[in-house]
């Protein structure tokens, strides 16, 4: 009888106290715990793709900013958008007589002059066309300055200092010039070369320019009055005589 008894006490004690094998626990206990791993890297990796939607989200904007589409259709007068990887978004207002012109008729002349253009490239792409208050504005925006170009028949450049100096664009305009970071510095032409790899603007026509939200306005020509670190308007005559420079730190 005590045999029994002590028998089935240690039969007790080593299944635990529901009667289960003490094994089948020790196993049960380790899926938990895995599962429990798996179930924080799950949060963990959940938090991370967010962090990255949130990042990208913020790039963009941080790219964009006011230097977005939004900021031309806005605009009252010509207007460049310049973007970081050399393509960028120019808004042309011009004066648009009804009695003199006919809007359907500029309409069908700007899709044919692009289709004509662009064939199969798609370089320079319409983003809008509307006429108001006495006034026709169009978006355009083109993948680089050589479109620009050869679409309108006007000099233009957006790139280094150096290739510009190189291609033998007239950049007279911009020589003292006050730098905006230092006012005791003035622009010579030692500086073509010290600045040999900034980017550099340049147009031969009236229009206020923004330059990438990252980028800061280094030198201007007499032509543009500085509005803030990345906007610059059109403030004296701009043509191929004095074109409208800007050098960026």
């Amino acid at each position: 009888m005590s045999d029994r008894v002590s028998q089935n006490r240690y039969s007790r004690s080593q299944k635990g106290e529901a009667g289960a094998d003490p094994r089948e626990i020790a196993r049960a206990r380790a899926r938990m715990q895995r599962d429990a791993q798996v179930k924080k890297k799950r949060r963990i990796m959940a938090v991370l793709l967010l962090a990255v939607a949130v990042a990208a989200v913020f790039a963009v904007y941080t790219v964009l900013g006011q230097n977005s589409l939004e900021t031309l259709e806005e605009a009252q007068r010509s207007t460049a958008l310049m973007r970081a990887n050399g393509e960028f978004t120019l808004l042309s207002v011009e004066d648009f007589a009804e009695e003199q012109y006919d809007e359907k008729e500029l309409v069908r002349t700007v899709d044919e002059s692009l289709e004509a253009y662009n064939g199969e490239q798609n370089q320079i792409t319409e983003k809008g066309i509307s006429f108001e208050d006495g006034k026709a504005r169009l978006i355009l925006h083109y993948k680089t300055d050589e479109d620009y170009e050869s679409f309108n028949h006007t000099p233009m450049f957006y790139g280094k200092v150096t290739e510009c100096v190189e291609s033998g664009y007239d950049l007279t305009s911009i020589l003292s010039s006050v730098s905006r970071k230092n006012s005791g510095k003035i622009f010579s032409k030692a500086d073509f070369e010290a600045l040999s790899d900034h980017t550099l603007v340049y147009f031969a026509e009236p229009v206020d320019i923004h330059i990438p939200d990252r980028k800061k306005i280094l030198f201007a020509t007499p032509n543009l009055r500085v509005v803030t670190d990345t906007e610059a308007d059109a403030v004296g005559a701009v043509d191929k005589e004095h074109p409208a420079i800007i050098i960026m730190e």
